[in-house]
C-alpha cells in the first residue's frame, strides 16, 4: 500500500502555489478573496467551502476524494495531484504508460471470449477451438 509522505512546509507551499496556478488556468480568480472561489469550487466539487479553504491555504493533506474530484473537474492528472499534494511518493505509483501486472492465473476460454467481446454462437465456436488447440483440456 502506498505510504503518505510527510511534506515539509516548503512542499506544502509549492503544492499550494502550483494548485493556484492550475485554478487560474481554469478561470478561477484565486487572487481576489471576494471572488467567491471557495464557495464556487466547493459547490462544483460537492465539498464544503472549509475543505476548499484548507486546500488553498495548504493546511493539512487534502482528502483523496477531494483530489479525485479536482482531477476530474480541472482535467488534471490524478497521479500528478497525488504526488504534488504529498499523499503518495512518486516511487509508490507506476510511471505513466508503465505496463500493469498481468492477471493472476490463466483465463478460461469463456473469460477470454468475454474480454474480446465475442458473443453468441461465435463465443461457442471460439471456446471450442481454444479447447481443441489446448489439446482438449477443459480449463
Amino acid at each position: 500500500m502506498p505510504k503518505e509522505t510527510n511534506r515539509p512546509d516548503a512542499d506544502a507551499q509549492a503544492f499550494r502555489t502550483w494548485l493556484a496556478e492550475e485554478l487560474r488556468k481554469s478561470d478561477y480568480d484565486v487572487d481576489d478573496p471576494r471572488a467567491g472561489v471557495q464557495t464556487r469550487l466547493g459547490a462544483e466539487l460537492g465539498v464544503s467551502q472549509s475543505s476548499i479553504s484548507r486546500l488553498l491555504r495548504g493546511q493539512g493533506k487534502p482528502d483523496i476524494g477531494l483530489l479525485t474530484a479536482l482531477s476530474r473537474h480541472l482535467a488534471i492528472d490524478l497521479r500528478e495531484l497525488l504526488i504534488r499534494s504529498g499523499r503518495v511518493a512518486e516511487t509508490d505509483l507506476p510511471a505513466p504508460g508503465a505496463p500493469t501486472a498481468p492477471p493472476r492465473g490463466s483465463l478460461t476460454p469463456e473469460e477470454a471470449a468475454d474480454g474480446l467481446g465475442i458473443t453468441g454462437e461465435d463465443k461457442d465456436l471460439f471456446t471450442a477451438w481454444v479447447r481443441r488447440l489446448r489439446g482438449g483440456a477443459s480449463h
